[in-house]
């Protein structure tokens, strides 16, 4: 876990995919990112936590210290064809 002064940051779990749902269905977000279904985000987030426990590293959920609320997502993927 990563903490700033005013974030959280730690790692993106399957439990999170209301939250990554909600993220991706914003348009300021999709229109780079790109929208994601439930099933979607499922995988999506079932291989981010695969890649934590393989790699031990991967993409984190940001999240208000204040609140605990989820607001965007941020980290490293890794991508099989550029090792």
């Amino acid at each position: 876990m990563i903490e700033t002064e005013r974030l959280w940051l730690r790692p993106l779990r399957v439990e999170d995919v209301d939250a990554f749902v909600a993220l991706h269905a914003d348009e300021r977000v999709n229109r780079f990112v790109g929208a994601y279904s439930h099933r979607q985000a499922l995988d999506r987030l079932t291989s981010v936590e695969q890649q934590w426990a393989e790699r031990g590293h991967g993409l984190c959920a940001v999240e208000l210290k204040s609140s605990g609320e989820f607001i965007g997502r941020v980290g490293l993927h890794y991508w099989e064809n550029f090792p």
